[in-house]
C-alpha cells in the first residue's frame, strides 16, 4: 500500500507516525487501537490517570505525550513503554501557564505490528496558580532625595522592573533591572522628580505577570 502526502506534511513526527501505524507497509492493519475516553476541552493541569480496555494479543503500549504553548515552544515531552492499559499522566510542568497537552497511545501486539494512535488533546491552565502582577506596599524619600519603595512578595520570587523620570527629562536616570527581593531604591535626581515605575513578577522560567505602573512619590 502507497500513502502519498503533501511535502509540507511531510514532517519528522509524521513519519514516525506512519511507520509505526504500519501505513508504510504492505498487509491489512490487524492490530486495534486502545479505545481511550476524549479529554475534557479544558483542564487545570492536575495529574490523571487514562484508562483503557485491554486489547487483544497485545503484549504493550506506547504512550507519548508532549506539553507545548499554544503556537509555540515545547516545554516537556515524555514517551513510555506500558504493560498494562492504564497510566498516571503528571500534572501540567507549568500549571499556571496556559499549555496545549497531546497525548498518543498505541497498541504493540505480539504478532509484531503496531496500531494507529489513539490521540487526545486539552488545553491546561490553573487559574489560581496564575502569575499576579506585584502590589506596591510603601515608598520612602531619603533626606538626599533617592525614593526607595517595597511591594507585596513571597520568599524567593523574582522581579523584573524599569523606572524614568516621569517628565520624560534626564533620560539618563532611567534603568531596568531583575531583583530577587521585594525592594528598590531609585537613583538620586532633582527634589521633586516624580518617577514611573513598571513591575512584573517573574513565575518560572517563561512566564510575566501582567505589569504594575506605579507613579512615585
Amino acid at each position: 500500500m502507497t500513502v502519498s502526502l503533501p511535502l509540507e506534511q511531510v514532517t519528522a513526527r509524521s513519519l514516525l507516525l506512519l511507520a509505526l501505524s504500519g501505513l508504510g507497509s504492505a498487509g491489512a492493519q490487524t492490530c486495534a487501537s486502545p479505545d481511550v475516553a476524549p479529554l475534557a476541552s479544558q483542564g487545570d493541569g492536575a495529574a490523571m490517570v487514562l484508562h483503557w480496555s485491554a486489547v487483544p494479543d497485545s503484549g504493550a503500549y506506547l504512550l507519548w505525550a508532549q506539553w507545548r504553548a499554544p503556537e509555540a515552544e515545547v516545554v516537556h515531552t515524555l514517551e513510555h513503554r506500558i504493560e498494562h492499559p492504564s497510566y498516571q499522566l503528571p500534572a501540567s510542568p507549568e500549571p499556571g501557564r496556559l499549555l496545549k497537552l497531546q497525548v498518543e497511545i498505541i497498541s504493540l501486539c505480539k504478532n509484531g505490528q503496531r496500531s494507529r494512535p489513539t490521540l487526545l488533546r486539552q488545553f491546561q491552565h490553573a487559574p489560581g496558580q496564575a502569575c499576579p502582577p506585584p502590589e506596591l506596599l510603601a515608598t520612602t524619600t531619603a533626606a538626599a532625595g533617592p525614593v526607595q519603595l517595597r511591594w507585596q512578595a513571597a520568599p524567593h520570587e523574582r522581579f523584573a522592573l524599569r523606572w524614568s523620570p516621569a517628565d520624560g527629562r534626564s533620560e539618563s536616570l532611567a534603568g531596568e533591572a531583575q531583583v530577587d527581593e521585594a525592594r528598590l531604591t531609585l537613583p538620586a535626581g532633582r527634589p521633586g522628580d516624580a518617577w514611573l515605575v513598571r513591575a512584573q513578577r517573574l513565575c518560572g522560567s517563561k512566564q510575566r505577570s501582567a505589569a504594575s505602573y506605579w507613579l512615585l512619590p
